[in-house]
């Protein structure tokens, strides 16, 4: 974490203030030879102008959740929560969170 610096881009703050629902992103990353990349997004991923498939939805979901979930409760509540609309009580979503 030391050699990671997070800074604000003036150009994506105003951009934001002009246009909350526009987003501006760089990433830059230097390599120790010294050279740079560069990458800059007006639209992140997720966002609804530019929307997460449903199978990378699924993979955040279950990456953001291998060290607190078995993956066999985490693709449980996958299962669960796409028939959703059908479950009378979802009880049994939340008892797997825990």
């Amino acid at each position: 974490m030391q050699k990671v610096k997070i800074k604000t881009l003036p150009e994506a703050v105003e951009a934001f203030v002009k246009e909350p629902e526009k987003s501006v992103s760089l990433l830059e990353v230097k390599i120790l030879s010294g050279k740079i990349y560069r990458m800059r997004t007006e639209y992140c991923k997720g966002d609804p102008q530019k929307p997460m498939t449903h199978d990378e939805i699924i993979r955040k979901f279950l990456s953001q959740t291998e060290d607190i979930l078995s993956s066999e409760k985490a693709n449980r509540i996958i299962e669960l929560i796409e028939k959703l609309e059908e479950l009378s009580d979802i009880h049994e979503i939340t008892s797997l969170a825990y």
